[in-house]
């Protein structure tokens, strides 16, 4: 199954994932520019890693 294309300004679905005792979220999304990027924050609790 394929990811939905993101339009311009669009931020897809976020993927948690633990790493060293903590979580990783990581999300990808759409610049205004077009160009598809990827970022990703840690946290020690899910909330924490997603905020």
């Amino acid at each position: 199954m394929t990811r939905a294309a993101l339009k311009p300004g669009e931020i897809g679905e976020p993927s948690i994932r633990v790493v060293d005792g903590g979580y990783q979220v990581r999300v990808r999304f759409r610049r205004h520019d077009g160009e598809l990027s990827r970022t990703s924050a840690t946290g020690r609790t899910k909330t924490l890693a997603a905020s």
